[in-house]
């Protein structure tokens, strides 16, 4: 199978991230294969945390096969280390570093935070836990080679960091690793427990060693290295304690290893002043009013460019907003079909999240604005303000690759109509999510 896939020297061209992590660590691909595709897909630093913490893990098992452990260190800190900045004491179903930027200082956290793409986002995931175990097993290097860990590996993989410890218990109790480097010594303690004997290396990957001074005081000489390790087998239980001379260390790489963030879309702003008022302003290619029309249906007359505009996975809901009438309010869309340029109101929505896709016939540059109000208010006068507080994210992503294409945005205090507006050259899809008031809603989408 391998064989045949090598056929294409570049097969792995139209992978995105997550096949490309499955593809390194089923452990088939050569180190020019790794680094090609680490090129291609891993060095984005946009979609490097995407759709969950869980689908993270494997990217983040890929790249410490593909020994890029500050990288690796890197996206925990992204993908993770944000849960705990934002006030979580357990790891959530899903996570954006983009959440960062929205509610750092938000008084609800880490309570109002966006719906899932399946429901609720619980604060209390399992299947986030993956740098539990990547922590415990690369970084730290700690495997068992035999069953209840009577023969383990200590094979430290540490990056740039300048300490690292960590305990891993086992049925024959815990076993405990401390690395620490200053300028150019460093000190590696390993606690082995009873009935276990270990198999330590002292890393050279990452940090070029002259040599290994002493192990528990005594100078040692002849000493065992592979590609990756100063190795040491048969170690027994107890305390060991490893002085180390370096000849060169490796410079401290930090939040810099990955480029700027690209986007392939833009965003091109919000527009709070046109309201129902799109006629003359948008919609010059075509348009989709949702749920507009007297018996439901949406009214819509699509560029030649755009061959379907559907809820899909995720649907939405299809209806119109309780309370006042649209005909005199001016957030109600103009209605293109009459003559006395009635107005109408309707909207997709959902309580928790949905998603509308855009195809495209063929590729071409076009901008699409979204218009979204939050049209209920309790006294049934619009007196410039009120609204059921409703608070949403919008995310747009590429349709077929589902890589975010622009930064997502935050829409609140919109009662009074909002369009937001982006340019691509593409099939795009967009998922609006709740995270305050009744729903998210959306009632109409305008080209040019």
């Amino acid at each position: 199978l391998v064989s045949e896939l090598r056929k294409d020297p570049q097969w792995y061209r139209q992978m995105g991230i997550h096949a490309s992590s499955d593809a390194v660590n089923a452990g088939f691909t050569t180190p020019e294969e790794r680094e090609s595709i680490f090129l291609q897909n891993f060095n984005d630093v946009v979609n490097l945390c995407s759709y969950s913490p869980f689908n993270s893990y494997w990217i983040l098992q890929a790249l410490g096969r593909m020994n890029k452990i500050d990288e690796a260190i890197f996206a925990i800190e992204q993908c993770w280390g944000g849960m705990i900045h934002l006030g979580g004491t357990c790891f959530w179903e899903i996570f954006s570093p983009e959440w960062l930027r929205w509610f750092s200082s938000s008084p609800y956290l880490p309570m109002k935070i966006p719906n899932g793409e399946n429901g609720w986002t619980s604060l209390s995931h399992p299947w986030s836990s993956g740098p539990t175990y990547w922590l415990s097993t690369v970084l730290l290097g700690i495997k068992p080679t035999s069953p209840g860990f009577r023969n383990v590996d200590i094979l430290p993989r540490i990056g740039s960091l300048d300490r690292a410890s960590g305990t891993v218990p086992t049925p024959r109790g815990p076993i405990s690793v401390d690395i620490e480097y200053s300028g150019n010594d460093a000190t590696f303690h390993v606690t082995i427990p009873n009935g276990s004997i270990a198999r330590i290396g002292i890393p050279i990957f990452d940090r070029f060693h002259r040599k290994v001074s002493t192990v528990n005081g005594s100078p040692i000489s002849n000493l065992n290295l592979d590609a990756e390790f100063i190795l040491f087998s048969g170690i027994p239980s107890g305390d060991h304690k490893f002085q180390i001379s370096l000849e060169k260390t490796t410079p401290i790489i930090r939040k810099s290893m990955f480029p700027p963030p690209e986007y392939p879309a833009k965003y091109l702003g919000k527009d709070i002043k046109t309201k129902g008022d799109w006629i003359g302003k948008y919609g010059s290619e075509g348009y989709s009013l949702l749920h507009f029309t007297e018996t439901g249906g949406d009214l819509t007359k699509l560029p030649a460019f755009v061959s379907t505009v559907e809820t899909t996975w995720n649907e939405a809901i299809k209806g119109g907003f309780p309370g006042p009438s649209p005909a005199r309010d001016p957030r109600g869309l103009l209605d293109p079909r009459s003559p006395n340029l009635d107005r109408s109101i309707g909207a997709y929505y959902n309580s928790v999240t949905f998603v509308i896709d855009v195809s495209l016939k063929f590729e071409r540059n076009y901008s699409v604005a979204l218009y979204m109000v939050d049209w209920d208010y309790p006294n049934g006068i619009w007196e410039g303000g009120g609204g059921k507080g409703r608070r949403q994210i919008l995310r747009v992503m590429d349709l077929e690759s589902l890589n975010v294409v622009t930064p997502s945005q935050v829409i609140e205090d919109f009662w009074g109509g909002v369009y937001l507006v982006f340019s691509y050259n593409r099939s795009i899809r967009f998922r609006f999510s709740t995270i305050g008031g009744d729903n998210a809603v959306v009632s109409g989408l305008f080209w040019d």
